[in-house]
Order: C-alpha cells, then structure tokens, then sequence
C-alpha cells in the first residue's frame, strides 16, 4: 500500500496544485504551512505566511517526507 501511495504522489511531481491550507508546522526546522488537495494529497509550502483557510496553487516540486509533497 505504501508503494502504491508514493507512486501516487510521484505522478502529481511537477503539476499545478490546488490545495486548502490548513496549518503551521515545522518540519526538520523550516516553518511550512500544510494544506490537502481535492484529491487529499498532503502538501507544504515553505512560508512564515498565515494562509490559514486559504486556497493557494502551487507546483509539486518533491516529497517532502511523510508522504507530504512540497510545493512551491
């Protein structure tokens, strides 16, 4: 299953994304705000921003960790 989720994620890497942002979090000492797409796809976008409840587009760029993508 986690094989079929990371290969998941992989084929949303450099796409457009709609994601509601939901909050802040510090992954490995960066400040990022986490959001979910329609699809309920993780994704962080590295900010000091409160985008609490806002709708943001960004590109996938990568994994993140934890099945989160980042996006820029």
């Amino acid at each position: 299953n986690e094989k079929n989720s990371l290969k998941y994620l992989e084929e949303h890497i450099g796409k457009d994304l709609e994601v509601l942002m939901e909050e802040e979090t510090t992954i490995d000492g960066e400040t990022y705000f986490v959001g979910h797409t329609k699809e309920y796809i993780r994704v962080a976008v590295r900010t000091e921003d409160d985008l609490t409840n806002q709708f943001v587009t960004v590109k996938a760029k990568e994994i993140l960790k934890d099945q989160i993508l980042l996006g820029e």
